[in-house]
């Protein structure tokens, strides 16, 4: 296991990373040498380490699964690690898992924690430490906000601490497991004021212009490629407030541009840097009508 050498398909073998997740570094450890058994059918290894719980996923296609299934039964044993998924990529994805298939993270947002859970497959900001600052920000941005409309709202990262400020909070998310994570975040910190629609977001905004359904403030955080669709009817829901987090700003810049021309101002602009040491960063504009 190691890092790609730049513009090369050589791995570079790395004994200590300074900014991975301890839980990570110790299960890395602890896989080193039951890889080096040469396992077959092996395609990919997963971590996630958001908080205190680390689980593995592992997927293979081919190799000798009772073998395989055996070496993931040790290092559940050995390892620092809540849960182990395997999946199988031969017998039509099928997944055996052993302990837990979910990791819990906190957020503590105006003194109150807030835990939620995420598995494979599921979208969370890695940092999170940052993420947290960014959800804070965000918070304070809205704070006061009547009815709240969240699109691109993954499994409730946003949605539910903007329950403890918003009136009511609409979320939508295009991945029915994602929404079915959220339902199950918002019941776990009691937040009851939040409806989450599993919908594309487009077609969620042209439906709730059908019903002449209005929000005070509306959250947007939209993959790499932007909301550039959404950016433009946006402005007929008649918010009086928008944020829209990005993480590239390229197309951030093209989306504000029908915003501003309906008559949106550029009220607060603040960059996070979510991947310290890289180019990427994550931007949130506030805009008010």
């Amino acid at each position: 296991m190691g890092f790609y050498q730049k513009k090369s398909n050589d791995i570079v073998a790395f004994d200590h990373c300074p900014v991975l997740h301890r839980k990570i570094q110790g299960v890395i450890e602890g896989m080193r040498p039951v890889l080096s058994e040469s396992v077959q059918g092996i395609r990919s290894i997963e971590l996630h380490a958001p908080g205190n719980d680390c689980i593995l996923q592992v997927k293979v296609k081919g190799g000798n699964k009772n073998r395989i299934m055996g070496i993931m039964e040790n290092m559940c044993r050995d390892l620092p690690l809540s849960g182990i998924s395997f999946v199988n990529q031969g017998e039509r994805k099928r997944d055996y898992v052993q302990g837990s298939r979910y990791c819990t993270y906190s957020l503590n947002i105006q003194g109150r924690e807030i835990r939620l859970s995420t598995s494979f497959g599921e979208f969370i900001q890695a940092n999170t430490r940052v993420n947290e600052a960014l959800v804070s920000h965000v918070y304070e941005l809205a704070q006061g906000s009547g009815s709240l409309l969240d699109l691109y709202c993954g499994s409730g990262n946003f949605s539910i601490p903007l329950s403890l400020t918003a009136s009511d909070v609409t979320a939508v998310e295009m991945s029915s497991s994602l929404v079915s994570q959220g339902k199950f975040n918002a019941k776990k910190n009691r937040a009851g004021k939040v409806e989450f629609r599993a919908m594309d977001a487009h077609k969620a905004v042209l439906s709730f212009l059908d019903e002449r359904k209005s929000f005070s403030t509306i959250v947007l955080d939209p993959p790499r490629e932007g909301a550039k669709q959404v950016a433009e009817i946006l402005p007929g829901l008649k918010a009086e407030r928008i944020i829209y987090i990005s993480c590239n700003p390229t197309t951030l810049a093209r989306d504000l541009k029908p915003l501003v021309k309906a008559g949106y101002k550029l009220k607060n602009l603040r960059l996070f840097d979510m991947f310290p040491q890289t180019y990427h960063i994550e931007s949130v504009v506030c805009l008010e009508r």
